[in-house]
């Protein structure tokens, strides 16, 4: 073994081999350049890691959602030949909306003071 610089004198003739091919040097700057391309992506994907862990870390406000009683109040128009022919505006009860696949249901009542009403005067 060399004492002067460590190496055994198998090393030296590889390298000295080495040295001399062309190719070599081009293929050990290819290495490299891998070598950096990828401990850079390595290091991007980890710190990208990190932020989504803080992120989902973070504490998220509760979601409060307000459910508000049905309007039984409102108005129905009714139109032929695009004029309006009868109107009622109060309490409607909506019996069956549809949603179900079924007829649609809507029960209006009319009060004492409404009925009969003004339009089936005309």
């Amino acid at each position: 073994m060399n004492k002067r610089n460590w190496k055994s004198p198998a090393w030296n003739r590889a390298l000295r081999r080495i040295r001399r091919s062309p190719i070599a040097g081009a293929l050990l700057i290819i290495i490299i350049a891998v070598a950096v391309i990828g401990a850079f992506f390595l290091f991007v994907a980890e710190d990208t890691r990190n932020r989504e862990t803080q992120e989902t870390a973070q504490v998220v406000a509760p979601l409060v959602i307000d459910v508000h009683d049905p309007c039984t109040r409102g108005m129905v128009k009714v139109y032929s030949g695009g004029e309006l022919v009868y109107e009622y505006s109060g309490e409607i009860m909506i019996k069956n909306d549809g949603k179900n696949g079924e007829e649609i249901e809507i029960q209006i009542e009319y009060t004492e003071e409404t009925w009969p009403c003004s339009c089936m005067a005309e």
